[in-house]
């Protein structure tokens, strides 16, 4: 990396030779070229400035320039592939391709003019110099088992080659502040052997984490899974090599995650799992989303439990230690994949082993399906405002369950209904991206009270406390609301006298209440949705991975300039443009609907304009700073209720101030919360003004 003082003239004065004239192929500085004289270590930023300045007045030089750096570095390993490799020559290898990556931080320009996308006139029949590279550093990569027995400056030289490929992923990146992705940059990679690549390194990933104690070879684990993540997701070749992949290779790459549940607090969990688990994270997105038959495997081989349980661990981990970030956006994606198969969901009715611990608590005694909605809610309950673009994944999750779960905890029944309070409370029920979540909880309780086959108690229970918004709601103009919430009324008007009830076949007497008007809805379950990312959330995702490359190498992004496109980092003052709601986020087969808009604006709702994640007991501990996001764009509350009669005009909204509910042994009365009053017009239709203000005020 640049930026120490230049040893001697050589490298200015190479450089303003190119800047003085044209140095066509025959030129004799390129026969005199010679890398150890062109050290980037030795370069000042006088330097790169001066190299700007080649690019942008003699372009045909600085393609030159290109041209000559990726033949001699191809040309110096087929030359030591016939030797017998030694340190030096790795570290001859490595200062071509820390010249590399600079070269493409100052030239990631639009293939049209890249001159890593063309050949010199003389040079037709060779390959562009970006396959070059690609190719060339695959043919370096040390990825045995002698990797653990190799020298340190043979592996720091293989770190270097993988930030090489991450460089080639990222070029219009360090180059330009907006650019559009995928770029034709990473789109190369198609080119890139991955069937021979990706077998490696999933039997790679398991060992590097979990039998070495290796720093270095931590690092080079991470940015591998780091530069593997938007292949996997872009490239043809790429989604075809994986399906080539073992499942069981592929599952053993993710074992290192599987093992947290065995090492949880009060003793720590593991920290070189920890500095590795975004990396796994995207990876295991990555492949569910381009490898289904992987969920089939997951289902057969019934680990969902498991795959859940950890991930569950993570997102209430990393919400201890740390804001609101995307990764928790990733795990609910993976979650609502692993919830959509109803096989999947069936063993879900198990009661999970009590060893999940969380600081000092454990989470509320129930089935996975309660621990999910215990863990995946806690946010929303926590602070609603923050968490809110959570709430499209976080309810969609929930009405998966809704249709197979075959009890609900009181806890979590309470917890449910009071989400849906909060959505008043907090006047996100007057924003467009509203409306589906609120449908969905609806959806949810319906379905809970119809198909719930061991007691439907607690959900009727809170039913009955909460009995003013379902009325409100059951009065709305709007049919998505009405409709699930005329249901529930109908159900709960059965249950209300017996619930009441203290006789010892009580639970008897609701179900024969309950059965005559069970059996006049006909309607199939709402079916179960997996989400993908559309193209407002793309648009992060592809930031993510930048995010993932800053604090992998976090001194060599700092100065290259790392952009993005949708957070900002230190010099790179920008923003995207609000984005559109509509198009963020793909179902299936479910509707689309936004959460792009609030993931982006996670940061302002929590009072940070940064990312600040420090990875515990690792020597490199980084702080990678992100992340200052655009408001979100502030929506009439007029689309939701144009059709709803205002019967109540102003209600009053109390401060979220929301305490932990605490799991009742009996139906206990709703926590009671500060009032704190603040206007909001009114998104029922009910006509009991007075009785709904004071439910939302108490």
């Amino acid at each position: 990396m640049g930026g120490a003082l230049s040893s001697s003239d050589a490298i200015p004065a190479f450089l303003r030779t190119l800047l003085s004239g044209a140095c066509p192929p025959a030129h004799p500085i390129w026969a005199s070229f010679n890398i150890t004289s062109f050290n980037t270590s030795e370069m000042t930023k006088e330097d790169i400035l001066l190299l700007q300045e080649v690019r942008d007045k003699r372009p045909d030089n600085f393609a030159e320039l290109v041209r000559c750096i990726t033949d001699a570095f191809t040309r110096e390993i087929k030359l030591a592939e016939n030797e017998i490799q030694n340190d030096s020559m790795y570290l001859d290898f490595s200062m071509y391709s820390d010249m590399i990556c600079l070269l493409l931080s100052i030239s990631g320009l639009p293939q049209k003019i890249s001159p890593w996308f063309k050949a010199p006139t003389l040079y037709l029949k060779q390959s562009l110099p970006l396959h070059q590279v690609l190719l060339a550093e695959f043919r370096l990569l040390n990825m045995t088992d002698s990797i653990f027995n190799c020298y340190s400056d043979e592996l720091q030289a293989n770190i270097t080659f993988v930030k090489t490929l991450l460089f080639v992923q990222q070029a219009e990146a360090f180059t330009y502040p907006v650019k559009s992705d995928p770029s034709q940059y990473l789109l190369s990679f198609d080119i890139f052997p991955a069937k021979a690549f990706l077998p490696v390194l999933f039997e790679f990933i398991p060992k590097a984490i979990l039998t070495t104690r290796s720093e270095p070879i931590l690092k080079y684990v991470r940015a591998l899974i780091t530069a593997s993540i938007l292949p996997i997701y872009c490239c043809n070749t790429w989604k075809t090599a994986l399906s080539c992949v073992e499942q069981n290779i592929i599952h053993r790459a993710f074992e290192p995650l599987l093992t947290l549940t065995d090492n949880i607090y009060p003793t720590g969990l593991p920290g070189r799992v920890l500095a590795c688990s975004d990396q796994l994270i995207s990876l295991l997105y990555t492949v569910i989303l381009r490898f289904p038959t992987f969920l089939k495997f997951i289902d057969t081989n019934k680990l969902a439990q498991k795959y859940i349980e950890v991930l569950l661990l993570l997102f209430r981990y990393k919400m201890d230690n740390g804001s609101i970030t995307f990764i928790h956006s990733i795990i609910l994606l993976i979650i609502s994949h692993l919830t959509s198969d109803f096989h999947s969901l069936l063993t879900l009715n198990d009661p999970f082993v009590e060893t999940l611990q969380i600081k000092e608590q454990r989470p509320h005694r129930g089935t996975y399906a309660d621990l999910i909605i215990e863990i995946i809610t806690f946010p929303l309950i926590k602070d609603f405002k923050s968490a809110f673009p959570l709430a499209p994944l976080v309810t969609a999750i929930i009405q998966n369950l809704s249709s197979t779960t075959a009890h609900l905890s009181f806890f979590n029944a309470n917890r449910i209904y009071e989400i849906l309070r909060l959505f008043f409370k907090s006047k996100a029920a007057e924003h467009p991206e509203s409306k589906l979540p609120i449908a969905r909880l609806l959806n949810s309780i319906y379905q809970f009270i119809r198909f719930q086959t061991l007691g439907k108690k607690s959900i009727l229970l809170y039913g009955i406390v909460h009995r003013v918004i379902i009325d409100s709601l059951a009065a709305s103009a709007l049919p998505e609301w009405r409709k699930p919430a005329e249901k529930i009324k109908k159900l709960l008007d059965a249950a209300d006298e017996p619930l009441k009830s203290k006789e010892k076949n009580a639970d008897a007497v609701l179900q024969n209440a309950m059965a005559p008007i069970l059996i006049e809805f006909a309607d199939s379950p709402v079916p179960q949705t997996s989400f993908t990312m559309g193209a407002e959330v793309e648009t992060i995702w592809y930031d993510w991975s930048r995010i993932l490359l800053w604090r992998v190498f976090p001194d060599e992004a700092e100065f290259y300039h790392l952009n993005f496109l949708t957070f900002k980092s230190p010099g790179n003052e920008k923003a995207i443009p609000n984005p559109v709601p509509e198009e963020s986020l793909s179902t299936e087969p479910a509707p689309t609907e936004s959460f792009a808009t609030g993931i982006i604006n996670q940061a302002e709702q929590q009072k940070k304009n940064e990312i600040e994640e420090k990875e515990e007991s690792e020597p490199e501990v980084q702080q990678y700073k992100a992340i200052e996001q655009t408001p979100v764009q502030q929506s009439s509350a007029q689309s939701i209720i144009e059709a709803t009669k205002p019967a109540i005009s102003k209600i009053r909204n109390p401060k979220l101030q929301i305490k932990e509910v605490s799991e009742p042994d009996q139906l206990q009365a709703p926590v009671k919360h500060a009032k704190t009053l603040e206007e909001l017009d009114n998104p029922f239709g009910s006509d009991d003004e007075d009785e709904l203000a004071k439910f939302l005020e108490d």
